[in-house]
């Protein structure tokens, strides 16, 4: 990011190892963001009102990031990321 800290974030995708690997996926800032405002207890409507997007591409984000992270939930996302200190 501009501030110096990094504009992506690394998640273990492998649920059964808590190691961050170099070659891992990440998260952009942009998705960082969508995955702290579900953690935040919004819905997708709420979410795209703040983000000025329409729901069906934050519908979009949230697949995509599962598919990217290999999580079969948004919790385990959530959590995941709560975990690793990307989200608060």
């Amino acid at each position: 990011g501009m501030n110096g800290n990094p504009s992506y974030y690394s998640i273990n995708r492998w649920k059964d190892f808590d190691v961050l690997e170099p070659k891992d996926f990440t998260l952009t800032d942009h998705q960082v963001t969508i995955v702290q405002l579900i953690a935040d207890s919004k819905t997708n409507v709420e979410i795209a009102a703040e983000l000025n997007l329409s729901v069906d591409t934050i519908k979009t984000h949230r697949k995509k990031m599962l598919k990217k992270t290999g999580k079969s939930t948004m919790y385990e996302l959530v959590s995941d990321c709560y975990m690793k200190g990307i989200i608060s």
